[in-house]
């Protein structure tokens, strides 16, 4: 089991743990990097990416009508609209 590491924050340069047991995680998780904020500051950066109940408008890619997301696509992803989402069987 590797190490606890202590790492300083690029955000706000507090010092902050980087437990062995995150470390295990992140490594299960294929993550190739540390991580670069401390906790409460990737939480802000998270929240500053999409507040809570906003949305995000986009273009459906079926019939090209512009609809709202609460979530950010990726560049080049499609998305469709609740009529053109396709749907699984059943």
């Amino acid at each position: 089991m590797p190490d606890d590491k202590v790492l300083t924050c690029s955000d706000c340069g507090l010092k902050f743990v980087f437990s062995a047991q995150e470390q295990e995680v992140h490594a299960r998780r294929g993550y190739e990097h540390e991580p670069k904020r401390c906790p409460p500051c990737r939480e802000d950066a998270r929240k500053r990416r999409l507040p809570p109940g906003a949305m995000h408008l986009t273009i459906c890619a079926g019939c090209g009508v512009e609809t709202a997301l609460p979530w950010v696509p990726p560049p080049g992803r499609r998305v469709f609209c609740d009529a053109c989402r396709p749907r699984g069987p059943g």
